[in-house]
């Protein structure tokens, strides 16, 4: 069955990705940069930073279906989308600058406290931005354009969150973990009012075909009762959790492991940089075949690019950069495809039911995101400090060769898992098809 002509213009296209730069801005360093800075600049060890960051992340467990729920379940006048993301604007903005600026004597009740509240606003944007996404785009090749795109504007505010420290760093402007953390929290405070703002005048908010009055608590069932949605969740917690592993070493990877201290943020924006270029090119994938084979295909290129930081110990710069590269090629794909297919996976939830749960649906996705990303680095750091590693002093030739241990052979186990999980996907392009063409004329199954 054919798929319908594209309805949405590249200028709603751009402005609806907007927000994805300080979205994407703020879960960056989130991962890479915040825990390194608790670590090595408050008061707390090692390895209960890694469980903190995990343990804020049983919040989640509630809010993000709940959340969903909520999100669904009313219908503002002003638009459901819309409604939230200018109401997560002051939440992030708040608690962003109190966690990028923690004093010295910041303890396990300061990190927590405000760690929580990121993630409360992040989860509000996120799952608002993402099911607007979803409900704008309503075929299956436009959803994997539309969230391509997205994610080509996501990777675009992580450079620019990397860069802008980096001009600070080589000018002179800015010094250590804390003045780089301090500037990248400028950059989002600025950025989140601009950018939802321009997304909430600019881009329609659809209302839902289906009366939300129908909606319960039991529709949170639906998390774990469509068994597509089980498959692409728990595909996304595994990647989420590979790249949470590389992400909170990073800064470390490149200090003890390459010995490059003052080329973290050039190699990481040649990192970004590649995923950035190469989206457009997993989006060309998956109009040509299925979403969840090039999802596979993407898992496989990652384990073996990852495999190539084996190599780069004592490499010249340009191997570096070229390794980051290879592996940052295959960072997008798994993100944008997963968050194309949960929107595919409430359709066929929808034309079972006759009800709409984009929202909760998402909240899904938003959970296994964030507590992947959570469990990457709590088992990184506990293993790591459990086998002596300790950046607030000596790293020897052991610890870092643990270091590397950590960084490659865990996130490739993760990947591989995922790809031989998503392999099994079955709602395929026409079958979507055929359940789009039950929704249009208002048919349940």
């Amino acid at each position: 069955m054919a798929e319908a002509a594209p309805t949405l213009s590249g200028w709603q296209i751009a402005t609806y990705v907007l927000p994805a730069i300080p979205i994407a801005a703020l879960g960056l360093p989130l991962t890479v940069h915040i825990p390194p800075l608790y670590a090595e600049s408050t008061v707390l060890t090692l390895g209960l930073v890694g469980t903190l960051f995990s343990i804020s992340k049983l919040v989640d467990v509630f809010t993000d279906p709940l959340f969903g729920w909520i999100s669904d379940r009313f219908s503002p006048r002003w638009g459901r989308r819309r409604t939230w993301m200018i109401a997560s604007a002051p939440v992030l903005m708040v608690s962003t600058y109190f966690l990028f600026h923690p004093p010295e004597t910041a303890g396990r009740l300061y990190l927590v406290g405000w760690l929580s509240l990121v993630y409360l606003g992040y989860t509000m944007a996120f799952l608002s931005h993402l099911s607007w996404a979803a409900e704008l785009a309503r075929s299956y090749d436009e959803r994997s354009r539309l969230m391509g795109w997205r994610q080509v504007g996501a990777t675009a505010g992580m450079l620019l969150v990397l860069v802008l420290p980096s001009i600070g760093e080589v000018t002179g402007l800015i010094a250590g973990a804390a003045a780089r953390a301090a500037l990248m929290s400028d950059f989002i405070l600025l950025m989140v009012p601009i950018t939802f703002a321009i997304i909430c005048f600019g881009v329609p908010d659809p209302v839902p075909k289906r009366d939300p009055a129908k909606l319960s608590l039991k529709d949170l069932q639906t998390i774990i009762g469509n068994h597509h949605l089980r498959r692409v969740l728990s595909a996304d917690f595994l990647l989420s959790a590979a790249l949470g592993i590389t992400g909170s070493l990073y800064v470390w990877f490149t200090v003890y492991v390459l010995e490059m201290p003052s080329l973290t943020s050039v190699i990481l924006v040649a990192y970004f940089g590649a995923a950035t270029f190469c989206v457009p090119i997993w989006m060309r994938l998956a109009r040509k075949y299925e979403k969840h084979t090039v999802f596979a295909g993407a898992m496989a290129y990652g384990m073996v690019t990852l495999g190539l930081f084996s190599l780069t110990p004592g490499a010249p710069l340009g191997i570096v950069i070229l390794v980051n590269c290879l592996y940052g090629c295959a960072y997008g794909a798994g993100v944008f495809l997963a968050r194309a297919m949960v929107a595919d996976t409430a359709d066929y939830d929808e034309a079972k039911t006759g009800v709409s749960r984009m929202g909760t649906f998402y909240s899904g996705l938003t959970l296994t995101a964030k507590t992947g990303f959570a469990f990457g680095p709590m088992v990184a750091y506990n293993l790591l400090e459990w086998v002596g590693f300790d950046p607030k002093g000596t790293v020897d030739a052991a610890a870092s060769n643990w270091l590397l241990f950590t960084f490659t052979v865990p996130s490739i186990a993760l990947l591989g898992c995922a790809g031989l999980i998503i392999r099994g996907h079955r709602l395929t392009r026409a079958e979507h098809a055929r359940i789009r063409q039950q929704l249009d004329h208002g048919i349940s199954r």
